[in-house]
């Protein structure tokens, strides 16, 4: 027998070697191929057993036996770089190697690399823990699924989006490790290689599905452009599968996975072998004793019966047996449903003209699945006119069961009206919360433990300056960008964990940010925790936009400032006002008593010289009256058409005569000016009183002090700091003005300027600018000031015209 194969096995070596070399000359000869380099450099991956890994540093695996046996008979060496799967990848799209030992196919890798023939296939399944398995490929939409990162089945998943979250590992070893620890619900991965695995480490709990994800083929790949190394290899593989040394390889390193998984079935197969010997046993058993027990065996069979048909009868459901189209068997409920008064009115009755045609149809197509299987058929759902006229929506689970008459469908129908109707209004409710969050002014956003954005509606990402399909996805702290908490200043991010994790609930926490146009805009954050199904902890946060709010609360903070000064100043006149008047007709008799006695007592007297003082000192203070009546604005008027200009060139010679030697005196006047009703004297007064403040503004230092005059139509904005009458938007004003180059007034002397007494200098001032305040209100004007520390001072006062 060996002397018969071994001539048989040497016409075929020889008849494939006269056969590829044939192939090789007529390829170089049509094609102008250039001959393969002599040494190649193949990558792959360093951690894939059994197509391809690192031993103690050297490349082993299927892959690698069967690209040297390639390179053998097609005369080249072969260099064998194993990486990391993603580096391999990279090293292989981007040409930096001669090939790769296996890639797996697919149409978007084939626009980057070039494919051989199959080598193998590889076949990925599911592997999950034990009592998790899913049924159906997708029952992944709900769970969350690690893939080697890069692999195809990363790509797959991406492109599918089978998987509820995808998560990576480095190498398949890593992720089966996380799925047997409880993190992530399931792994895909290359069947053969995943078992592997679960014995090499021990993995008892893990299970693989009993389908398949995918099957695609495994091939050597070649950057773009290597026509010529791409027939090598196969012609390589050509060779090696006429020769047997193909099948022998893939013996060697994948056929005992084949068996392993074969053997594992056939354990199973024997296993419940032996447990039907051992049933069978049994029943030998059985059936011995069966004789005498027939009697009491009866008798529990007709009490088992008549329980049954008690079930059958009082089931809240309806149970309906048909065949054919036709009802052979229906219980009370069943008549209840169906509006019948007895179950003989419906046994014969055709399906279709009690439920409808459809759904009769498809209890007979869709329900029981073969004659004699008894495995029910997925629940479905089916409608029927109810006796009001409503739809009534039912579930109908069928089984074939068998019949006196034959095998039968058993139908069970369930009336799920109420049910449906709650998931419909609950959906309605979800559809109606989420377009409240879609359309809310506020920024809503749901952010997980892990600091990933769950979920934000359009005005959250108007807030954060991104699109939504941007934000959704990404690490808050990615995309929440200038957004900071007033209190300390920490970013949003910081708050997940209290929310989240602990459970806090955060109130109205005010939050600066930038707006796109550079300005500053405030923000109100509230927070508190939710769990989302399956017991996941996140953090919700609603952000408003209260800047506008924050803009009215300090103009009503302004505007309340400013009505207490202004009360404060009505209540200091009315004040002094009936102080000046009362203490003005005391001085009067004061005065007038002086007079007479002076014309009594001869000046050589000398009481006289005290009656002068006396008279002396109440003139005075009837002035400083006069002061306190037109501070409070009482004082008498004389009221004329005046030019402002006029008064100040009239007064100039007493205004330099007023100020210190050291201060230069300046005039600033517009050229004309329009007439204002005003008195005069009280005008020369406020003049007077103006460049004497600002002579002592100076210090005794050198400086310069400037009038000036000029007319300008009140607008809103202009100012928001004035004394006197409010002025009046778009009325027009003369305004005269005292500028000096003292050390100026900080805020809070400025807001007490015109306070009656008050003085930075010294005690005892009298009522200089609370006059001058009290004569231009007189006048329904007003008066600006402006000044700081250091840089002078500037009283600008505004008459009507």
């Amino acid at each position: 027998m060996h002397q018969t194969q071994e001539p048989r096995r040497f016409r075929r070596l020889l008849l494939a070697a006269l056969l590829a070399a044939v192939c090789i000359t007529a390829a170089g000869q049509t094609s102008g191929v250039y001959p393969v380099p002599k040494r190649l450099v193949f990558t792959g991956d360093a951690n894939y057993p059994p197509y391809e890994y690192l031993e103690n540093g050297t490349a082993k695996g299927f892959n690698i036996e069967l690209l040297q046996a390639v390179a053998r008979v097609m005369n080249f060496e072969v260099e064998f770089q194993l990486k990391p799967w993603p580096e391999a990848r990279r090293l292989l799209e981007e040409g930096l190697v001669d090939g790769i030992t296996g890639y797996a196919y697919s149409r978007e890798r084939e626009q980057l690399v070039d494919y051989s023939v199959p080598h193998s296939v590889l076949i990925h399944g599911v592997f999950s823990r034990e009592g998790e398995t899913p049924r159906v490929l997708e029952d992944l939409k709900s769970r969350s699924v690690i893939v080697q990162e890069e692999e195809i089945m990363h790509d797959y998943l991406l492109e599918s989006g089978l998987a509820g979250r995808v998560a990576t590992a480095p190498d398949i070893p890593s992720a089966l490790r996380l799925l047997a620890s409880g993190e992530h619900d399931a792994v895909l991965a290359n069947r053969y290689q995943g078992l592997f695995f679960c014995d090499m480490l021990g993995l008892s709990n893990l299970r693989v599905a009993p389908f398949s994800v995918s099957e695609r083929d495994y091939c050597f790949a070649v950057p773009k452009g290597r026509r010529e190394l791409l027939e090598q290899l196969n012609e390589g593989m050509r060779i090696l599968k006429a020769t047997g040394e193909y099948r022998t390889i893939y013996e060697k390193w994948l056929g005992v996975h084949e068996r392993d998984t074969l053997m594992r079935g056939m354990r199973h197969v024997l296993a419940a072998l032996l447990a039907a010997l051992a049933g069978l046993a049994v029943t030998l058993v059985w059936i011995a004793t069966l004789r005498r027990q027939v009697a009491l065996r009866t008798a529990e069979l007709a009490e088992s019966e008549r329980k049954h048909r008690l079930l059958i009868e009082g089931s809240p459901d309806a149970i309906l047996v048909h065949r054919d189209g036709r009802i052979i068997f229906a219980n009370p409920a069943a008549c209840r449903m169906l509006h019948v008064s007895a179950p003989e009115l419906l046994e014969g009755a055709p399906l279709a003209a009690r439920l409808s045609a459809e759904a009769a149809a498809r209890l007979e197509r869709d329900s029981g699945g073969e004659t004699g299987s008894d495995a029910a058929a997925p629940a479905l759902e089916i409608a029927i006119m109810g006796p009001d006229g409503e739809t009534m929506t039912l579930e109908a689970s069928s089984i074939t069961v068998p019949y006196p008459s034959g095998p039968a469908l058993l139908t069970m129908l369930r009336d799920v009206t109420p049910r449906k109707r709650a998931e419909e209004a609950l959906l309605r409710e979800q559809s109606l919360v989420r377009t409240v969050a879609e359309t809310s002014p506020v920024g809503i956003l749901m952010v997980d433990t892990a600091g990933l954005v769950v979920f934000a509606n359009d005005r959250m990402a108007d807030l954060f300056g991104q699109p939504r399909t941007v934000v959704e996805g990404s690490p808050l702290r990615a995309v929440s960008g200038s957004l900071h908490i007033e209190e300390g200043g920490a970013p949003l991010e910081t708050l997940v964990p209290r929310v989240a994790a602990q459970g806090e609930v955060v109130h109205n926490l005010r939050c600066g940010a930038r707006t796109r146009t550079g300005g500053t805009a405030v923000l109100s954050l509230n927070g508190a925790p939710l769990e989302r199904e399956g017991g996941e902890r996140c953090a919700v946060f609603t952000l408003e936009d209260i800047t506008a709010v924050v803009v009215a609360e300090e103009e009503k903070r302004r505007l309340e400032a400013q009505m207490l000064h202004a009360q404060k100043l009505e209540s200091l006149g009315v004040l002094a006002g009936g102080v000046a008047h009362d203490f003005n007709n005391m001085l009067m008799a004061v005065i007038g008593n002086a007079d007479i006695a002076l014309m009594d007592v001869p000046p050589p007297s000398p009481a006289y010289k005290c009656i002068l003082e006396i008279g002396h000192v109440s003139r005075r203070a009837a002035d400083l009256c006069r002061q306190m009546l037109a501070y409070s604005g009482k004082g008498r008027f004389t009221v004329e058409a005046a030019d402002i200009n006029r008064i100040i060139r009239e007064t100039g010679g007493m205004l330099k005569a007023a100020v210190s030697e050291n201060a230069l005196l300046r005039f600033r006047l517009a050229e004309t000016l329009p007439a204002v009703e005003a008195d005069t004297a009280q005008i020369i007064q406020v003049l007077m009183n103006l460049v004497m403040n600002a002579s002592e503004a100076l210090g005794g230092q050198k400086g310069a002090i400037s009038v000036g005059t000029g007319v300008l139509q009140w607008r809103e904005g202009l100012s928001s700091e004035t004394w006197g009458v409010p002025p009046q938007a778009g009325a027009q004003y003369v305004w005269f003005e005292v500028s000096d180059t003292g050390q100026g007034m900080t805020p809070e002397t400025v807001e007490r300027v015109f306070d009656p007494f008050f003085s930075t200098k010294f005690t005892g001032r009298g009522l200089g600018l609370a006059a001058v305040l009290g004569i231009v209100r007189g006048h329904r004007g007003f008066v600006q000031v402006r000044s700081k520390p250091g840089q002078g001072s500037t009283f600008q006062v505004l008459l009507p015209l």
